[in-house]
């Protein structure tokens, strides 16, 4: 890639981000997941400060999504991007997941929320990144 879309890998990261808190909140399935997780219905950030948890959230989001930019051609468009997102969320981070809750003996419940939340972010992220470069 010669010119990096910055602006549009910072959108697609900020409307990740976001969607991850309302994904995990209560008003979707935040409930659900805490008590799949086994994390009670307070969760204390495992102990870690909140905004330092949020920081490393929104940079491990920004390098995903810039990831998902240089996998993608120069203006690849909305179908491609969407394409790319949903190969990336299921082919990839599903599978990957998926491994490893099942020796960890995760539930199915906990693995279609986290899975569901990643393919709807990579899509979306996607979509974005199609649109914008």
């Amino acid at each position: 890639m010669s010119v990096v879309p910055w602006l549009a890998i910072l959108v697609a990261t900020v409307v990740s981000f976001f969607l991850g808190a309302l994904w995990y909140s209560p008003v979707l399935f935040g409930r659900v997941w805490m008590r799949e997780a086994g994390l009670g219905d307070r969760p204390e950030c495992g102990g870690r400060p909140p905004l330092r948890l949020l920081g490393m959230t929104f940079l491990l989001t920004l390098i995903s999504t810039s990831v998902l930019s240089f996998c993608l051609a120069p203006k690849p468009g909305v179908f491609n991007g969407a394409l790319a997102g949903v190969v990336i969320g299921l082919g990839w981070v599903t599978t990957s997941i998926g491994t490893n809750y099942l020796f960890e003996g995760k539930s199915f419940k906990l693995f279609a929320i986290t899975c569901g939340f990643h393919v709807v972010r990579f899509v979306i992220a996607g979509v974005l990144l199609g649109l914008l470069q």
